[in-house]
């Protein structure tokens, strides 16, 4: 089986795990590790598209905001640190200067979203890359971006801060209510002033 079509049985089992509720998560878990048996040979050929996919999908199942111990059985915290933090994520870097907004921003969703935290340093790295695509960007992904920062405890470095916001501004149109108060949400956690 393809990286490809591994990511997409990533994203069924997420799916899948939704409606299996606390009685297949266990199922759910077990189903995970023979998957990720099969993508771990094949990280090396993904691409950033798959490996956020995939990245996504494994934060997905491990809960939300924190959650992460309580979802799938077994040292969940553990599997998903080895999972996405040492492996997806190292590669995912590797090839940043590929990467799209959306790419980009299920990568720090994923992170925040299941408690886990980003150095300064891929953080920034992040939104560099982040703010160089913009212009191709949605609303959503610099709205989910800087909300994942906030939702890590940490700020966006005041040096992309302004040109992100007026990236967001520039989309103001297009952007949905909840995007537009995600963004202000996060920017007010943070005690960072917008420009």
């Amino acid at each position: 089986m393809d990286y490809m079509k591994l990511s997409a049985a990533v994203k069924q089992l997420q799916l899948l795990n939704k409606q299996m509720g606390s009685r297949g998560r266990e199922d759910a878990g077990r189903l995970l590790d023979q998957l990720w048996d099969l993508i771990q040979p094949q990280l090396g050929a993904c691409h950033t598209r798959e490996l956020s996919s995939i990245t996504w999908a494994v934060g997905q199942l491990q809960g939300s905001s924190g959650r992460v111990t309580h979802q799938l059985g077994g040292d969940t915290g553990s599997r998903y640190n080895t999972m996405v933090m040492q492996q997806l994520l190292p590669a995912f870097m590797q090839r940043l200067s590929t990467a799209n907004g959306q790419d980009i921003a299920n990568v720090l969703y994923s992170v925040a979203n299941a408690g886990q935290h980003l150095s300064a340093e891929q953080t920034e790295q992040l939104l560099s890359q982040l703010l160089q695509s913009a212009a191709d960007a949605q609303p959503q992904n610099i709205s989910n971006s800087v909300w994942a920062v906030a939702t890590m405890g940490q700020r966006v470095p005041a040096g992309l801060l302004q040109p992100l916001m007026l990236a967001f501004a520039n989309k103001l149109r297009i952007a949905k209510p909840q995007e537009i108060s995600n963004t202000l949400w996060a920017v007010a956690t943070m005690g960072q002033q917008m420009p």
